[in-house]
C-alpha cells in the first residue's frame, strides 16, 4: 500500500510527536499501550507534573515539565529509551544514602507523553488534566497569550500547585 501524497508506503497512524528517536513511535500498538501503562504507574508513584512560567518571558508559552526521581539508574535509562528527555545524577553527600537519578521531559514532548499516559493514571490524573488544560490555552509557542488566557492559566497553575504541595493532606 502506498501513500497517495508522496508515493511512499503508509505506516498507519503514529502517536503524538515525542522524541523522534524514541522507541515509542513504534507501529506495535500493544507494545506502546504497555509502555504507556507502565509509564503512567511510574508517574503516579515517582513523578512530578508541573508548569513553570518565567516572568521575564511573559510572551512565551508556559513550560510543562515532567520529572521522575529514583535511585535506580535502569528506570531513568528505560524512560529515556522510550520517551527521550534527559537524566541528571544527584550524588548523595550522606554515605548511607543512595545517589538519585532525575529524568525530565519538557514542553511539547511532556505534553505528548501526558496525552498518551493520562488515561491510565490513577493518582496524578488530576494534575495531568490541569497541566494539559494549561497547554490547551497556548496558541503558539512565541505568541503572547491573551489577558484572559493568562488569568485562566494562573488559576489552573494555582490548583496544580495545591495538588503538588508537600506535607499532609488537608
Amino acid at each position: 500500500m502506498t501513500d497517495s501524497t508522496n508515493g511512499g508506503p503508509t505506516t498507519g497512524p503514529r502517536p503524538l510527536a515525542l522524541n523522534r528517536n524514541a522507541v515509542a513511535l513504534t507501529a506495535d500498538p500493544q507494545l506502546l499501550d504497555r509502555a504507556c501503562s507502565y509509564t503512567a504507574g511510574i508517574l503516579d508513584g515517582e513523578g512530578t507534573i508541573s508548569v513553570h512560567r518565567r516572568p521575564e518571558k511573559i510572551h512565551r508559552a508556559p513550560v510543562l515539565q515532567i520529572r521522575v526521581v529514583n535511585t535506580n539508574p535502569l528506570l531513568a535509562q528505560w524512560l529515556v529509551h522510550w520517551w527521550g528527555g534527559s537524566v541528571s545524577l544527584r550524588r548523595s553527600k550522606n554515605p548511607r544514602h543512595k545517589d538519585v537519578y532525575q529524568w525530565g521531559l519538557w514542553s511539547r514532548q511532556a505534553e505528548a507523553l501526558l496525552r498518551l499516559c493520562a488515561p491510565s493514571m490513577v493518582i496524578k490524573g488530576e494534575q495531568a488534566a490541569l497541566a494539559l488544560a494549561i497547554r490547551d490555552l497556548v496558541v503558539s509557542r512565541n505568541q503572547a497569550p491573551s489577558d484572559a488566557a493568562i488569568i485562566k492559566m494562573a488559576a489552573l497553575n494555582a490548583d496544580l500547585k495545591v495538588l503538588n504541595a508537600r506535607g499532609r493532606c488537608a
